[in-house]
């Protein structure tokens, strides 16, 4: 073997390794993040949306130290919600636009995975998206789109869109959508509408994907304003629960709501005068857990769920906010006009994907 025989292969196990290590040690795996990061605006003042409380002069004071501050502590909690190594792919909720992508995807604390961006402007008039960060030795992107979420009595309004994003995740194919569905403002049966008007837009996509391929890797995330078991989830997305019994899953497609499991024991992301809420949710399609071979979900035996489970809410002492009465909440940042100088109003959700 030639001196540059040599060299090209101490290359090619160097390159081997690095992308084994991003993966994880042991079984190689994959870290995907969803997180509502509570109104990351910059401070300039967008003509074209309402974005003036979110700067200096504005209700909220929203300075550049304030803005630097969160970055900072956002990247903070993503670097740590992935047991050792960063995220592969991070769902973003409430982002202004792609600049604070950017930085996010530049601070210290993320910089080394050298995320690539996928994002469109909505036209929700407070200015808010939803963004993909992802690590692009890792997750080669092959097409995004948006699903733009349209109510057909009224056309005045507007609400962020389902961003879809397909490509290859460690050589096999994956469709990821993140979402922010319409909030409870008003009451969440006043509200409900509106969720089940994004439930069905995103449900039509996904029997688009399925049609083509009844074994597709699908993986939704976002904020859902919903708990697992309400009607536009559970009914008109049709994402359930897991059966007992995992064997059973057929693998036709079917969507299984991963967070059901910490649904039903009270547990939640989100805080509303004292109730959790689960609003956050993590929900993938049938192949991902029935596949024999592959990157996937490991789901135990019933009675061995609660030691192993391959998603969870991440939740540090050092981003929850705990009151004199000892009740715990995702430390925020704000509280009306009032600066807390938290990191998020919700808590993040992790899946792990593991190469079976």
């Amino acid at each position: 073997m030639n001196k540059t025989t040599q060299n090209t292969l101490l290359v090619l196990l160097l390159t081997v390794f690095l992308v084994g290590c991003q993966m994880g040690s042991g079984k190689k795996k994959v870290t995907v993040v969803s997180y509502n990061v509570e109104n990351l605006f910059d401070t300039s003042n967008d003509p074209n949306t309402k974005d003036d409380d979110f700067t200096p002069d504005g209700y909220k004071k929203w300075t550049e130290d304030r803005y630097q501050k969160k970055i900072k502590d956002l990247a903070k909690v993503l670097a740590a919600s992935a047991d050792g190594t960063l995220p592969t792919v991070i769902g973003l909720c409430e982002i202004e636009n792609r600049k604070v992508l950017e930085d996010l995807a530049n601070s210290a604390a993320l910089k080394d995975a050298n995320y690539a961006i996928s994002h469109f402007e909505s036209p929700y008039y407070r200015g808010m998206d939803v963004g993909l960060l992802y690590n692009p030795k890792l997750f080669k992107v092959k097409s995004e789109k948006v699903l733009p979420v349209t109510l057909l009595s009224d056309p005045k309004f507007t609400t962020r869109d389902i961003l879809c994003v397909t490509g290859k995740l460690a050589g096999e194919t994956f469709t990821f959508y993140v979402n922010h569905w319409s909030s409870r403002r008003g009451g969440s049966e006043k509200s409900e509408p509106k969720r089940m008007i994004a439930a069905s837009i995103l449900r039509r996509d996904v029997d688009r994907v399925i049609a083509d391929n009844p074994k597709a890797n699908i993986v939704i995330m976002g904020d859902m304003n919903e708990d697992p078991n309400e009607y536009a989830l559970n009914d008109v997305l049709r994402a359930g629960d897991l059966p007992s019994d995992i064997s059973t899953i057929q693998n036709d497609g079917t969507l299984y709501n991963l967070m059901y499991f910490y649904d039903k024991q009270g547990k939640g992301t989100y805080n509303y005068h004292g109730m959790w809420n689960m609003l956050d949710n993590m929900i993938v399609s049938s192949n991902v857990i029935k596949k024999s071979k592959g990157l996937g979900v490991e789901i135990a035996s019933m009675e061995k769920r609660a030691d192993s489970f391959p998603t969870k809410i991440f939740i540090e002492d050092w981003f929850t906010f705990e009151s004199d009465l000892g009740k715990t909440s995702p430390s925020k940042t704000y509280g009306g006009p009032n600066y807390y100088g938290g990191y998020s109003d919700h808590y993040p959700v992790v899946l792990k994907l593991t190469r079976k």
